[in-house]
């Protein structure tokens, strides 16, 4: 099954799970986010260390289970950052193939309930490139698949009691081979049109 797939059966589980286990629509608090994320990456090819700062686009779904406690489903991939093959005479480009992950999160609403604090933690599974093209040598491409710890702290702020602006710092992948890190920008809409607490 590739990436794609175990993205699309993830979401697919963590929606229709909370109609298994609660009374109803009503009972449920869903809700989805898109986020910007500047991805700061480093990995390793069998030539050596890459490094890159990626511009990612990042979805998230997300299931209220208990009060002040969710899980979180998140897929993205980034665009392709190329570099000017002027100065050696080679092409390189780095890109972030896909990003995909489950991950437990803790929400503190602070007393104005309109701002919550939360922090995050779970798995990351991410999929890297790097590619060298040069008249001598051809096209060369290194990909380096790698699956680790998450976490991350943010903070969101609700503009109405659905809609909420979220910015944090995540550090989505932490394995030997393929790190990611950085802050995270986004919007997110809670489909039972209301906090949940």
């Amino acid at each position: 099954m590739n990436s794609f797939a175990r993205t699309v059966a993830l979401l697919a589980g963590l929606s229709v799970g909370p109609y298994a286990l609660a009374a109803g629509p009503a009972a449920t608090n869903h809700y989805f986010g898109a986020s910007y994320y500047q991805n700061s990456t480093e990995f390793s090819i069998a030539p050596g260390d890459v490094s890159a700062d990626l511009d990612n686009m990042m979805f998230s779904y997300g299931w209220v289970f208990a009060p002040y406690l969710s899980i979180e489903a998140r897929a993205g991939l980034s665009a392709k950052k190329t570099s000017d093959p002027a100065t050696n005479g080679i092409t390189e480009s780095v890109v972030n193939d896909s990003m995909y992950g489950a991950y437990l999160r803790g929400s503190l609403p602070l007393s104005s309930q309109n701002i919550t604090v939360y922090g995050l933690v779970g798995l990351t599974s991410a999929s890297n490139t790097y590619t060298e093209e040069s008249l001598a040598d051809g096209k060369l491409s290194y990909t380096t698949t790698a699956t680790g710890l998450s976490y991350g702290v943010g903070a969101e702020l609700f503009g109405t009691p659905s809609t909420s602006f979220h910015v944090e710092w995540t550090k989505y992948l932490s394995s030997t081979d393929l790190t990611s890190k950085g802050f995270v920008l986004g919007i997110t809409h809670h489909f039972s049109m209301s906090k949940p607490w």
